[in-house]
């Protein structure tokens, strides 16, 4: 198996160590299973929205570790988990254009080290059983975000993503793509209007992230999981 950039992978503050660290790639999954079960397991659902609107937490950072840990409680066999940080040639450091979601134009630049080579990835048979689960997460993502950026530049950039989503993909979303990540996990709440309201009040959060960065036409950290003979990095 191969982890495949179909944009490139960005960290802002350079790879640790020269590494892609294998715990992007464990959050990414993760996400995508809590994601899923969300979705899909109505009493799983009702519990975490308990959760939210009790509000027994001090901020995003516990609110996203509350998340996890009931996810875990329902899936124990994706607890306790790790993989193997995956050594990068190649990183190159560019300036990154920030695009505001809700403004639907530039905000700014930042730096950023990329990365878009191919990299040889190995994941356990609980983790390759989520590609359903995080297919259905990447288009939720990229669909969002392709409404919102429709009519800028980045707009032919996610009709070409969304047809690679099709079919049997594999997909994940890594590295730094956003200003504010931890909304990611919010996700699944945007259709749960007094969940969407009570984060709004509270935090004055929204269940999306708000500035996406970009370079070169595309924005950031879509890569897919492949079988087969391997392609280019860096355009």
């Amino acid at each position: 198996m191969r982890l495949v950039p179909f944009s490139p992978l960005a960290s802002l503050e350079g790879f640790p160590g020269g590494r892609l660290p294998g715990e992007w790639v464990l959050e990414a999954l993760v996400l995508a299973a809590f994601a899923h079960l969300v979705r899909k397991d109505k009493a799983f659902a009702e519990k975490v929205r308990r959760f939210v609107l009790e509000g027994a937490y001090g901020g995003s950072g516990e609110l996203v570790l509350g998340l996890k840990a009931h996810l875990f409680q329902a899936r124990p066999e994706l607890a306790g988990l790790a993989l193997s940080d995956l050594p990068l040639e190649g990183v190159e450091r560019h300036r990154l254009l920030v695009f505001d979601l809700e403004r639907k134009e530039a905000a700014g630049e930042r730096e950023g080290h990329l990365f878009a080579g191919e990299l040889p990835l190995e994941l356990p048979p609980v983790l390759r059983a989520l590609a359903p689960a995080a297919r259905s997460f990447a288009e939720s993502l990229a669909a969002h975000e392709g409404r919102a950026l429709a009519g800028t530049p980045l707009e032919p950039f996610y009709a070409k993503l969304r047809a690679r989503l099709k079919g049997s993909a594999f997909p994940l979303r890594l590295g730094d793509y956003a200003d504010d990540l931890f909304r990611t996990w919010l996700l699944p709440f945007y259709r749960v209007g007094e969940v969407a309201d009570f984060l709004h009040r509270r935090f004055r959060l929204t269940p999306w992230p708000r500035r996406v960065y970009a370079w070169k036409g595309v924005t950031l950290g879509w890569a897919f999981l492949e079988t087969g003979p391997g392609g280019p990095g860096l355009p």
